[in-house]
């Protein structure tokens, strides 16, 4: 079974679990933050070797971590249901509490994950663009020369100009599949630093703005919450040859 967790909102879900449900060999199963939220029983066990967890949720489903072989991960909150039961001065400790709960239950299902939760985020670090550059340039990307200073208005760094994002293209990273929409011919040098820049986020589903720059593709933006729709069906038979794979050191390494 695959499991899909998305927020209530999430604009993909819907066409993600349409499409996903052809192509998973034992089915899907689709979770929000809120009905994790609203559960009414979990039973998480930590061991030596493995952590076990079953979740009953307010529909009556059952969502047993050894029944769940890969995993798509677009959580980007806690579920806020149970926290605010407790009141006064513990709920700060139980907020944590409840924090660290979810994050050892998204790391008890083995399998494919995409993408695996960060101490800075639920499905991948959320960072700051300077970051992202520090990053992509890293990766091997061509990046733009940008001066960032403490007495620059901190509400316009990492600002990209209007010329630049006009022109800009949106690239989806998959494990090993990095595509534009519309065939767009990107190079194999753009393609290795994909890979790559997925690889050093954590993020083996990240989504990438890039901008032709005369003969190269210059990075531009990345989320780890990209809007899958663009990929269409040639990402969605990409997402589910991801997930059928045993493990992602070998998508994520390479």
């Amino acid at each position: 079974m695959w499991l899909l967790l998305t927020e209530s909102n999430d604009p993909c879900a819907a066409w993600l679990l349409a499409g996903l449900a052809r192509r998973a060999p034992g089915g899907v199963e689709w979770v929000t933050a809120d009905q994790l939220g609203q559960a009414r029983r979990w039973e998480h066990r930590v061991g030596r070797s493995e952590t076990l967890s079953r979740v009953e949720l307010a529909d009556g489903r059952w969502i047993d971590s050894r029944a769940v072989t890969a995993t798509i991960n677009r959580l980007l909150r806690l579920p806020v249901a149970l926290p605010r039961r407790v009141r006064g001065l513990d709920q700060p400790y139980a907020a944590q509490e409840w924090g660290a709960l979810i994050v050892s239950w998204l790391a008890a299902f083995a399998g494919p994950m995409l993408n695996p939760p960060s101490p800075l985020g639920l499905s991948g670090a959320f960072r700051h663009p300077i970051e992202w550059e520090a990053l992509a340039a890293q990766a091997g990307f061509l990046v733009p020369e940008t001066c960032h200073s403490s007495e620059a208005d901190p509400r316009q760094l990492g600002r990209t100009s209007g010329s630049r994002l006009s022109k800009s293209i949106p690239v989806l990273v998959s494990g090993l599949r990095v595509q534009a929409p519309g065939g767009q011919a990107l190079g194999e040098d753009t393609v290795r630093a994909a890979r790559l820049l997925a690889a050093l986020a954590g993020a083996p589903l990240l989504g990438l703005q890039l901008a032709p720059v005369r003969d190269r593709w210059q990075f531009v933006s990345a989320t780890s919450w990209p809007d899958l729709r663009v990929g269409g069906e040639s990402l969605l038979a990409a997402l589910a040859r991801t997930l059928n794979t045993e493990s992602l050191r070998y998508e994520v390494a390479a």
